[in-house]
């Protein structure tokens, strides 16, 4: 399970990022225009902050944020 402990290592589960519920919810999202495409407009501003996309789904939360990035 997941933990948020820094004095422990983040664990993810045994369904890799690839084929993980959290990976498809992400891809709908972005479909359904609820997640930026882009990070940043054409200005450099972020579009979305990445703890708010992070909050969306229990399901996001089971995997390293690093995975939200690109």
């Amino acid at each position: 399970m997941a933990t948020t402990n820094k004095k422990e290592k983040f664990v993810e589960p045994d369904v890799k990022w690839a084929k993980s519920k959290a990976r498809k919810l992400l891809v709908k999202d972005i479909l359904d225009g609820k997640v930026p495409l882009m990070a940043r407009d054409e200005s450099g501003k972020s579009t979305m902050k990445l703890s708010k996309i992070y909050c969306m789904w229990d399901e996001y939360k089971l995997y390293d944020k690093s995975k939200f990035l690109s």
